[in-house]
């Protein structure tokens, strides 16, 4: 199985990295560090007055998630014409209209644009995208974790222990560092929930929805996986292809 050269770095130490830094400049407490991670744009938050301009889509934290998802499409595209195998070719298109997906409703389809630039909300918080929708942000969550559970956890454990298994599957099984790393993930939400449970701040725009800095671990986990079956995987095998002796040679 194909690893990154360093994926306790990789995968561990460098998001949460940026995850602690985003959550202690948000919860400092200082506005100069909380409008980096989720700005006061309308200058409401601490008048009163409610223009109802989702502000927090504007600053670093959300900004950061719409670039992995960005790089995830380009890199994913990349893959794509590079990537020696048919059917992992069609999985990354799957993977690059997935993707485009999630950032379409990440920016609310460039509604939260529009609204900024009128300087008020055009539409309610449930109706600007499909999983602000009734109950389906809970359903959403819940098949995620699934997901992660069964993708990243019980996959690659199966994957280890069956060899002919493994190399049927060796252009998509995830390394357990990836599972590692999306328990990282869900450890920056707890820390994120214990904060905001305990501390009052005047400036609070992302008060009971501090999950976002999972999902700002989780796209980051997504988007090297996606580089590592995308262009490691195929690299390191045109390498060994390259690197095995030829048999009419040996004769």
């Amino acid at each position: 199985m194909i690893l990154l050269k360093q994926p306790f770095l990789t995968l561990c130490v460098i998001p949460s990295i940026i995850a602690g830094i985003l959550i202690g400049f948000y919860f400092s407490g200082i506005p100069a560090l909380q409008y980096l991670v989720s700005p006061d744009i309308g200058g409401d938050n601490f008048s009163g007055s409610d223009s109802g301009i989702q502000d927090r889509e504007f600053g670093s934290l959300e900004i950061l998630q719409n670039i992995y998802l960005l790089v995830i499409v380009v890199v994913a595209a990349i893959g794509v014409s590079i990537h020696p195998d048919v059917w992992m070719r069609r999985l990354l298109w799957v993977g690059i209209a997935g993707a485009v997906l999630v950032l379409l409703e990440e920016i609310d389809y460039g509604l939260h644009f529009f609204e900024a630039a009128l300087g008020h909300e055009v539409r309610p918080t449930e109706e600007r995208n499909l999983h602000n929708k009734g109950g389906s942000l809970r359903i959403i969550k819940i098949v995620m974790d699934a997901g992660i559970i069964l993708f990243f956890f019980v996959f690659p454990l199966v994957v280890t222990f069956n060899r002919p298994l493994r190399e049927r599957l060796r252009w998509i099984a995830p390394s357990l560092w990836f599972g590692l790393a999306m328990i990282l993930s869900k450890v920056h939400s707890e820390v994120a929930h214990f904060l905001d449970h305990r501390i009052e701040m005047a400036y609070h725009p992302l008060h009971h929805n501090v999950s976002e800095f999972r999902e700002l671990t989780f796209y980051y986990v997504v988007m090297i996986y996606v580089f590592d079956i995308a262009i490691l995987r195929p690299k390191q095998a045109r390498r060994a292809a390259s690197n095995s002796p030829d048999p009419s040679a040996i004769e």
